[in-house]
């Protein structure tokens, strides 16, 4: 089965997951598959940034699971551990990357830019500070309404957690800084919507799958270089 959720900003992904499929109007624009069990091809030639994104991957799908169970605070444990090794892709890429050759290359292209300017990516990447660090992000219930794929009749819910919104104001009083000062206003309102749209789970398995294609488009043209 899949769950479907639209988002106004990017294309809609259809993410396995292991019951149910979210009800939601859905534009004809092109659907993504993302498994839960699958790491795009492009981490698999990056040993330690692959291994995180696979980590990512596993912790998230205990933050569906114990948030459907009703235990919060083990979800929230579990997003915190996920964000984590979500964080810890980019702190370990240049180690792959250099062993590829590709750490200049990678640098000056425009697949990093991307990277930055991906408002899913960049700034969840940014959430993992808010979340181990302090009480800004704990993860926040949300029962989404679900229907079967099988009838549209059979409707029900599924409890959750979602990322609460980022509001620059709110964390530099709380935090004595602008820590979101590298992202423009638009970025944020973008991750927010997005953020109440997806489950924490399912928007952490998004965000592995684009930074992937990200990395796919930049190794298919470095492609000569890897071994």
């Amino acid at each position: 089965m899949h769950l479907k959720v639209c988002g106004s900003a990017f294309p809609i992904y259809s993410v396995r997951r292991n019951f149910r499929k979210l009800n939601a109007n859905l534009a004809t624009i092109r659907v993504t598959t993302v498994s839960g069990d699958y790491v795009q091809g492009s981490f698999s030639l990056l040993e330690h940034a692959g291994e995180r994104a696979r980590a990512a991957l596993y912790f998230s799908r205990f933050v569906g699971a114990k948030s459907f169970d009703g235990n919060l605070e083990l979800a929230r444990w579990y997003l915190r551990a996920a964000l984590s090794e979500f964080r810890s892709i980019f702190d370990l890429l240049g180690i792959d990357l250099k062993s590829l050759g590709l750490a200049t290359q990678w640098k000056c292209s425009p697949h990093r830019s991307q990277v930055d300017s991906d408002p899913i990516v960049s700034v969840l990447r940014k959430v993992r500070d808010f979340a181990v660090h302090s009480q800004v992000i704990v993860g926040e219930q949300k029962t989404f309404r679900v229907v079967s794929p099988r009838s549209a009749d059979v409707v029900s819910d599924l409890p959750s957690i979602v990322i609460e919104p980022l509001n620059r104001s709110v964390l530099k009083t709380s935090r004595g800084k602008d820590e979101l000062n590298q992202f423009n206003d638009e970025s944020l309102a973008v991750f927010n919507e997005q953020a109440s749209n997806w489950p924490a789970d399912l928007l952490v398995h998004i965000a592995v799958y684009r930074m992937s294609e990200y990395l796919a488009a930049f190794l298919s043209t470095n492609r000569r270089n890897v071994g």
